[in-house]
């Protein structure tokens, strides 16, 4: 299976709109089973997942809109990190409520996962400043404290300087948890 991925991702751009077409038709294929079967076959097929690894993997921005239909799953979420153009960073910060808490969680449990790096500070490294500074915005325009705890945590995990300002921010917040996150980050 790591052989047929990588011989994809070889083939680059040529292949995208192929493998994005086969994304879209598992995701529907998924998204039509009968409730009572749905509930046992995992949301996140092996099909849907070694897509958008792939994809990840060659990195091209016409694949955005394929795997934004995968969202919010992780591999879709890292995936688009990968190719970092703006629509790709829009969709990863929009869709932040949805797949940082997955990202958090042993598969099967309710605690943290126990990581070298964390997923959610993997994906913010391959987006770079300009996904400080998304986040950034979005911390701006909004006043959900869920936002703020979230990216107080994420701001705390890649220990950017970029994130200052952002912190400052969470500095505002009422939360108490939000504020000593953001003063020991800083």
């Amino acid at each position: 299976r790591r052989l047929a991925m990588v011989q994809l991702s070889v083939l680059g751009g040529q292949a995208v709109s192929y493998l994005g077409s086969l994304l879209a038709e598992n995701i529907q294929r998924l998204q039509d089973l009968p409730v009572p079967y749905a509930s046992e076959i995992s949301p996140r097929s092996t099909v849907v997942e070694g897509l958008t690894k792939v994809l990840g993997a060659i990195a091209d921005p016409v694949a955005v809109p394929y795997l934004a239909k995968a969202l919010p799953g992780l591999d879709a979420v890292e995936a688009l990190a990968k190719i970092g153009n703006r629509e790709a960073l829009s969709l990863v910060v929009q869709t932040l409520p949805q797949w940082y808490p997955q990202s958090r969680k042993k598969p099967g449990g309710d605690s943290p996962a126990p990581t070298k790096e964390s997923f959610a500070a993997r994906v913010f490294s391959y987006l770079g400043p300009e996904g400080v500074a998304a986040l950034s915005e979005a911390l701006e325009a909004s006043n959900d404290r869920e936002l703020f705890r979230m990216a107080s945590e994420i701001f705390d995990e890649i220990g950017d300087q970029n994130v200052v300002a952002p912190l400052l921010k969470c500095l505002q917040q009422d939360e108490v948890e939000i504020k000593v996150r953001a003063l020991n980050t800083l």
